[in-house]
């Protein structure tokens, strides 16, 4: 399930398509979905359209109507369609319901749902809720301190952030086998990890994320983005700058609007004060305001304001 497998993965993925449709609905729908997320870590939007189209087609039963929606509403959050994924993920429950999966079930599947879309938004802050609930899970696995130290970086609390990322790390984090969570939680760590400036916690997670440049995962964006942080983190300032200008071109060759705007950001923190540095972050801060990122408006309009530029 690795990205760095993903070539693997898509053949086999089509080896189920072309095995079950007289046998299995259910696993018809399921293989196109393998086959979708395969070939978004590939690049190729195009093919990945049409292996979703096909999931839905193939979607005859209550959970395979539940798959693809929640698959829709990801392509939307990728598209930077943002309120339409959402509006996706909240009928993708829905219909969970309707069709009686477990309760459980289907609110730990919409709640990681929404959480990759408040991510894009800038939102994150919003789930403060949802923090007790996750610390009283029993048995806690990596994504759940990774998710808090996400959370507690959000809400400005840089103690609880730095503590739960070492209990992620504690829980696994760097052991965790692959799913399709494992790239989310991963960038997640990143992200916070360069955000903490921890250069210990830097290596192992660019080691573990560098097979994987090139990749865009379709719940969190441009792996080359998050590589690219942790090399700045590292000290490595000219890596760090071609991997986000990498993930800014993946971006646009997949009309990936959201993770477009934010990749910018990124870049455009890092060119300060230049007059290209500016310009990325003035088109973060427009594309922020149009596409519904409030959070991610705000920290490029306070980069630009904070910073002298050279025009």
């Amino acid at each position: 399930m690795g990205p760095e497998r993903r070539h693997e993965r898509l053949a086999l993925a089509e080896e189920l398509v072309g095995a079950t449709p007289s046998a299995s609905p259910y696993v018809e729908c399921e293989g196109h979905i393998f086959r979708f997320a395969a070939l978004v870590e590939c690049g190729d939007i195009r093919a990945a359209d049409d292996a979703l189209a096909s999931a839905r087609s193939a979607a005859r039963s209550p959970i395979a109507n539940w798959g693809a929606l929640e698959w829709t509403a990801i392509r939307e959050l990728l598209a930077g369609r943002l309120a339409d994924a959402e509006r996706l993920a909240v009928r993708s429950a829905d219909t969970a319901r309707e069709g009686a999966f477990p309760p459980s079930v289907i609110e730990f599947s919409f709640i990681a749902l929404l959480w990759c879309i408040r991510v894009v938004q800038g939102r994150v802050a919003e789930l403060e809720p949802l923090a007790g609930a996750v610390r009283a899970m029993p048995e806690r696995p990596a994504w759940s301190f990774a998710s808090e130290a996400q959370l507690a970086w959000e809400i400005g609390d840089p103690a609880t952030a730095r503590r739960a990322l070492s209990d992620a790390v504690d829980a696994g984090l760097l052991q965790a086998p692959r799913s399709f969570a494992w790239g989310t939680t991963t960038i997640a760590a990143a992200d916070v990890c360069a955000e903490l400036e921890d250069r210990s916690l830097a290596a192992p997670l660019y080691e573990l994320l560098s097979p994987c440049a090139g990749v865009m995962i379709a719940q969190a964006g441009p792996v080359d983005r998050a590589i690219g942080r942790l090399a700045l983190t590292l000290g490595r300032r000219d890596e760090a700058e071609d991997r986000l200008r990498a993930a800014i071109a993946l971006c646009e060759r997949m009309d990936a609007r959201a993770y477009l705007a934010i990749a910018r950001y990124e870049l455009g923190r890092l060119l300060l004060p230049s007059a290209e540095g500016t310009g990325l972050l003035e088109q973060a801060a427009s594309a922020a305001r149009e596409l519904g990122m409030p959070g991610w408006g705000r920290r490029a309009e306070s980069a630009l304001v904070a910073t002298p530029t050279t025009r």
